[in-house]
């Protein structure tokens, strides 16, 4: 019988620890499922990391938009040409409007660019009071003219800001005014002036003075807009509480009053803590104490129950 050497036995002898130590090290499998199938590998993952991505947008409008809050660090120009109607504006509005725009963006205090406008103004010689009638005239549609200037070159700008409507999304003013001037609430505000609130159960007027512009909101988006100018700048807190209250007007309606509670018990306690030396001394049929401080008492008794 042929014996076998050591190396052939050897030879024979399956690697098991080796293939152990090569299965182990194997990567796991990579879960493709977990992508939905658009990525084969992680090289492919970590390329799509790495690689920067082009932004997408819903339209042109948008892409606008993001790239000038990017640059400037403010919306302003949008939120103005969506809030100022050049063609409502009479021509020495208009004119005092692009002059304050222009000379204040050069760093001037508004008092300066105040005494150089009304320089201006003196310029074009427009007052009835200094100035004979057919001269007027001739200053008046100088001053007509440089306006009407003024306006289509702001009316041109302004469509940089603006969206774009489609054909069907044009609006028919007129239609949607009638709608509104026939809403039950509309002419219930325009004969009372009030608006009326709900607080806790009980109703609480509220007179209006504006009437019209708060009717004419629901129609011109513009008018809406316009109450958050001051002085050609959005007053965006103002704007923040009005959206806020408008949100859930119930929510802050219940906190204005919970708040006026707190105020009103704060000022009891002070009082009975520090009564007025100089109160006089109402006469009671049931105590010989002031009435008054029996009531505060009675609720400060109930408070510490």
């Amino acid at each position: 019988m042929e014996t076998m050497t050591e190396a052939q036995i050897t030879e024979q002898q399956p690697e098991t620890g080796q293939e152990n130590v090569q299965q182990q090290n194997a990567a796991p499998e990579f879960p493709a499922e977990r992508f939905g199938g658009r990525f084969s590998s992680w090289d492919e993952v970590d390329r799509y990391i790495n690689t920067p991505q082009e932004p997408k947008y819903k339209d042109d409008f948008i892409k606008k938009v993001v790239e000038k809050y990017e640059s400037d660090g403010t919306l302003e120009d949008f939120f103005k040409a969506h809030s100022t109607d050049w063609d409502k504006m009479d021509d020495i509005e208009t004119l005092k409007t692009d002059f304050f725009e222009k000379e204040m963006a050069t760093g001037l205090d508004k008092k300066v660019v105040e005494k150089l406008w009304n320089n201006k103004l003196r310029e074009y010689n427009v007052d009835p009071d200094s100035v004979d009638a057919e001269d007027l005239e001739v200053n008046l549609a100088i001053l007509a003219r440089d306006a009407k200037r003024v306006r289509e070159e702001m009316k041109k700008k302004q469509q940089e800001y603006l969206q774009p409507k489609a054909q069907s999304e044009q609006i028919d003013v007129n239609r949607v005014r009638k709608v509104v001037e026939s809403l039950p609430e509309t002419q219930k505000l325009k004969s009372d002036k009030k608006l009326v609130f709900d607080i806790n159960g009980t109703p609480f007027n509220f007179a209006v003075d504006n009437v019209d512009n708060i009717v004419e909101s629901l129609v011109d988006e513009n008018v809406f807009r316009q109450v958050f100018i001051s002085n050609n700048k959005v007053d965006a807190d103002r704007y923040m509480k009005a959206m806020a209250f408008g949100a859930n007007p119930d929510a802050m309606i219940k906190a204005f009053v919970d708040h006026g509670r707190t105020l009103g018990r704060q000022e009891i306690e002070k009082e009975l803590k520090n009564p007025s030396q100089n109160r006089q001394q109402a006469p009671s049929m049931y105590d010989p104490k002031d009435m008054k401080e029996n009531i505060l008492n009675s609720f400060l008794e109930s408070k510490q129950r």
